[in-house]
């Protein structure tokens, strides 16, 4: 026999007589966190024999990229962080490696929720590379590299405090009405070599520059169509003091197509189109195209 609540009685037993058993309470669900992590590389290798007559170069090259992700919603509160490390290099017969990627980024964010798709929110992020930069000058078989810059130089320490509007998982956009960046260029020697160098905006014989100024950061991150990621982002940095000169705003987008052949192989292309005037007056633009290995690691939706 059964009593209310699902508690079994013995016959002849008194409900006050019996042990009451509690019935078993499905564990709270405190998963909060959702975490993704990419590591790929990529390796394309031309050889060709000395007389192929259509002309060619033998080189190997190689890219290596690492992006982690971990995000954390409860409540009002999100916590957001990200790392993006990027690095390749192309050697081509007779030159040695040359650096043709390099990236180091790392995000952090707090946001607090007032409102439906709005927070307020603090970050920090940094932006820099890691190795040499050089531009090489080659003539009469000679080969002349200038340094052009390295690591922490320059560098972007930034701290910001604004709005963000995050309307989806896959989209935020952030103002940073109070934002600080410091402009870091360790190695002195940038400009003692080049003496037009404008040493990145940081003051000639210091090795740091601070600003005050809005900012505006968006990012996209979303699957397109099927096995086709696209990710996008945004930076642009507007000083408070020259706020009224467009030619004084920095601009930093960065896109990347990333198409899944199966588990493992994917093809990718991905550009940066950079504007400052601190580091050149005309705008800055890369392109890259690779094929290989990518591994995707995805983490544990938020409750």
């Amino acid at each position: 026999m059964l009593a209310a609540g699902g508690v079994a009685l013995a016959q002849g037993v008194s409900p006050s007589d019996q042990l009451t058993v509690p019935l078993a309470q499905p564990a709270k669900d405190t998963t909060y966190w959702a975490k993704s992590l990419k590591v790929g590389a990529n390796l394309t290798q031309a050889t060709f024999s000395d007389n192929w007559k259509a002309g060619g170069t033998n080189n190997l090259s190689f890219t290596a990229l690492l992006n982690a992700k971990a995000d954390y919603l409860r409540d009002r509160h999100t916590f957001r962080s990200e790392i993006d490390f990027q690095y390749g290099a192309v050697n081509n017969a007779g030159q040695g490696f040359r650096k043709s990627l390099d990236r180091l980024f790392v995000d952090t964010k707090y946001g607090y929720a007032i409102a439906k798709s709005w927070s307020l929110y603090s970050s920090v992020n940094l932006l820099s590379q890691f190795a040499q930069g050089f531009a090489y000058k080659d003539s009469a078989g000679e080969t002349r590299a200038r340094l052009l810059s390295q690591f922490f130089s320059p560098a972007y320490l930034t701290e910001s405090f604004g709005f963000e509007y995050k309307p989806a998982d896959y989209f935020f956009l952030r103002f940073g009405t109070g934002t600080l960046r410091q402009t870091f260029v360790i190695d002195t020697t940038l400009y003692r070599n080049t003496p037009d160098q404008k040493n990145y905006g940081v003051p000639i014989g210091r090795r740091m520059r601070n600003e005050f100024a809005l900012q505006v950061m968006g990012s996209f991150d979303r699957d397109v169509a099927k096995n086709l990621n696209l990710k996008a982002r945004y930076i642009g940095f507007y000083n408070y003091r020259t706020l009224g000169d467009p030619r004084t705003w920095d601009h930093r987008a960065e896109a990347i197509v990333l198409a899944k052949v199966n588990k493992y192989i994917s093809a990718s292309v991905s550009s940066i189109l950079i504007y400052d005037q601190d580091a050149d007056p005309d705008v800055q633009f890369s392109y890259q195209l690779g094929l290989g290995l990518l591994a995707t690691f995805g983490g544990i939706n938020k409750n």
